[in-house]
Formats: structure tokens, C-alpha cells, sequence
């Protein structure tokens, strides 16, 4: 585990002019939350494995900013849930910059769990924010647990993921895919869709600095 490097006035810098490029709107309060919560990743970084990215600029870019470009897509109403969330990514990055967003954050492992809570507090963040000790593919499944958008960034592999996510899911709702590489459409989607579940659409974009291209699926409940 290398040590993050501590500069926050590149890792802020970053994150605006990377928002600015993706046309993401990160207002200044968003923006202090988020630099509170690189601040509390940088300093439990040293106590247990957060992210193997210790560069500013990286972490702005691969961890924040990768994070934020799903809120252009997510309705205003809607009732998000980030399955393993880990350090947050993308659930509190999302609700950092979009404080009035209903989110559920669900973590299995009990040390991380510790940060979520205290780094979610000392952002400011309590109304409309949930934070769970739950076992991953455990999740409870009832008409008070279905979410509109349920999201996982990197903890499974696709068809894991499909599998998991798409029994939290309400009928109208959406399952999010992160993809590391650019899906040509619908003609690139390989992966049979869950029961139920239709191919809505894919994003493309591409992170503002490396340049690389990236893609979100969204598959809709019928």
C-alpha cells in the first residue's frame, strides 16, 4: 500500500477543473465536503487499505470524479443505494455534492463502516443518508428496501453485480454498471440482462485528464 500524497491544493484544483470538463456542477459547499472526505481518506489511508491511488490528481480524477458522473443521470427524486461502497465511492461522493439526494450506503467490512460514519458526520451530511453494516449479497429485500437506482463501482464483476443488485431494485428503477472501457452501444453490451430488467441506455465519457473512455450502463426494472 503506497502513502497517499498529501496536497490538497492540487487534489482541489483537480476536481474543479475536472468538473468543469465532464460540465458537472460542483458548487463550493460540495467541493469543501468533498476535500473533508480526501482529508479523512488520507489520513485512515495509513490504518487500513482505502485505495491503492495515492497521486492528488488521480485520486480527483479516478476516484471523485469517475464517482460524479453518474449524478447527471440520476433523477432528482431519486432514492439511491451504494452496495459496497467502500470508501464511499460513488454513493457519499454523489450525496456530497448533491446534498439532498436520498442514498443508503451498505459496507460489509466493520472498519470502513467507522469512517463512513464519522467522515459522513464531520461532512455534514445526516438527512437523507443511511449507512449500513450489511454482509454483501445479503442484502434484505422488501417493498421498503427497493431502491430507484442501485449502484456498485468496482465490487463484483458484471454478472455478480447484475445478480445482486437487481433484487434491490424497484419496479421503474434502474441498475447502474460501471464499465472501464467504452461499450459501442448496445451492439457492445454482451451480458444477458436479468429477469425483468430491460437495456435502457449506456453514457460514455471520458475522464478529463488521461483521457481514458469510460462507460455506465443503466438497465431498467419493467
Amino acid at each position: 500500500m503506497h502513502p497517499v500524497e498529501v496536497d490538497e491544493d492540487t487534489f482541489g484544483k483537480a476536481l474543479e477543473k475536472g468538473a468543469d470538463r465532464l460540465g458537472i456542477d460542483l458548487p463550493d459547499d460540495g467541493l469543501t465536503r468533498l476535500k473533508l472526505h480526501w482529508r479523512k481518506v488520507v489520513l485512515w489511508s495509513s490504518k487500513m487499505n482505502l485505495t491503492a491511488i495515492s497521486n492528488p490528481i488521480d485520486m480527483a480524477e479516478l476516484l471523485y470524479l469517475d464517482s460524479a458522473c453518474l449524478l447527471p443521470l440520476l433523477d432528482r427524486n431519486a432514492f439511491l443505494h451504494d452496495v459496497g461502497t467502500g470508501a464511499g465511492f460513488p454513493g457519499l461522493v454523489l450525496k456530497a455534492i448533491s446534498p439532498d439526494l436520498q442514498v443508503r450506503l451498505s459496507e460489509s467490512r466493520g472498519k470502513k463502516v467507522v469512517f463512513l460514519k464519522q467522515t459522513a458526520f464531520e461532512m455534514g451530511l445526516k438527512s437523507g443518508l443511511e449507512i449500513r453494516h450489511a454482509r454483501i449479497g445479503d442484502q434484505e429485500v422488501s417493498e421498503r428496501s427497493l431502491w430507484t437506482d442501485v449502484v456498485s463501482k468496482a465490487a463484483f464483476p458484471p454478472i455478480t453485480w447484475m445478480d445482486i443488485g437487481s433484487r434491490l431494485v424497484a419496479p421503474g428503477g434502474n441498475l447502474w454498471l460501471f464499465f472501464n472501457h467504452k461499450l459501442e452501444g448496445r451492439s457492445g453490451w454482451s451480458y444477458h440482462t436479468p429477469a425483468e430488467f430491460k437495456f435502457h441506455f449506456v453514457h460514455h465519457y471520458s475522464l478529463p485528464f488521461c483521457r481514458k473512455e469510460r462507460s455506465l450502463i443503466c438497465l431498467r426494472k419493467i
